[in-house]
């Protein structure tokens, strides 16, 4: 019995499971060689990196969870690792290849494939939005465009909602600071590069 056991071919769960990683970095590559300024990193979030800002969201979640900048899918995994409700998470990512590859990867996911500056709009119903957790590359967008994320951002947080955003700047302050509160940041030197987490709200006196 035991050689039988040992004999047997993997499951199909446990073949997604095992080639997950080789078809993620494929469609990370191939998505920072067509557009690297959209990208902003030269490999995907670490997982200390990821489950760091997940642990930045606040539990039970009242509303909807919204993810800007999806990926390859290492935040949306440690999102649902923290206990966020899938049904509650929704993904924008603007590439088409990546924002395929998060539908296969997370089914019960709402994944928007669509501009950050525009998701709310797309979003069934106007849900009330918990926290947004952004993996967005601001520093090497277009100002244009990190001033129209910030002005959807802050038109579709709720008065006690968190914005947690990751970035490689670890000193200075950011286009974020002068939109929004800054609550507190964390540094993750073993990230490659090293990143820093930040937690904003929105501006009292908006």
């Amino acid at each position: 019995m035991r050689a039988v056991i040992l004999g047997r071919r993997p499951g199909e769960a446990v073949v997604r499971r095992m080639i997950a990683p080789a078809i993620s970095g494929a469609a990370f590559m191939g998505a920072l060689a067509r557009s690297p300024r959209t990208i902003g990193a030269c490999v995907p979030s670490s997982k200390m990196l990821s489950r760091m800002m997940a642990a930045e969201v606040p539990l039970p979640v009242d509303g909807v969870v919204i993810e800007l900048g999806g990926g390859t899918g290492r935040i949306t995994s440690a999102l649902l690792e923290r206990g966020v409700p899938p049904e509650q998470l929704v993904v924008v990512e603007q590439n088409p290849s990546l924002a395929d590859l998060l539908r296969k990867r997370f089914s019960k996911v709402q994944v928007i494939q669509g501009d950050a500056a525009f998701c709310y709009s797309q979003i069934p119903g106007s849900p009330r939005v918990h926290a947004v957790v952004s993996g967005l590359p601001l520093l090497s967008l277009p100002k244009v465009v990190v001033e129209n994320i910030i002005c959807q951002i802050n038109s579709m947080l709720a008065a006690d909602a968190l914005l947690i955003q990751f970035t490689y700047r670890l000193s200075g302050r950011g286009p974020l600071h002068a939109a929004f509160d800054s609550l507190h940041f964390r540094t993750i030197l073993f990230n490659i590069p090293p990143a820093r987490v930040e937690v904003f709200r929105l501006r009292e006196s908006r």
